[in-house]
């Protein structure tokens, strides 16, 4: 699997949206994590999970979505906390 990186997916998802900005990113600081990626070896052996779709295409599945159906929203997501939390 490719490694992804948080700036090539800021620039692949400007590149769909048409909005365009220089993310800041400043020196690593202690205790960041500098490389991360995630396993799938659990789902994987657990659930017979199997990543269908690459990364990239999925994403501009995701924005192409999301430019079709901002128009449609017509109320904001309920972000309060569930009962009892």
């Amino acid at each position: 699997m490719d490694q992804v990186t948080v700036a090539s997916s800021v620039r692949f998802i400007t590149s769909f949206t048409g909005i365009f900005f220089e993310p800041v990113i400043g020196p690593a600081r202690p205790g960041d994590i500098v490389h991360s990626q995630a396993a799938i070896d659990l789902a994987r052996s657990a659930l017979g999970y199997e990543p269908v779709v690459p990364f990239y295409e999925g994403i501009s599945r995701t924005v192409a979505w999301y430019v079709e159906t901002a128009g449609q929203l017509t109320t904001k997501p309920d972000r309060s906390p569930a009962p009892g939390a």
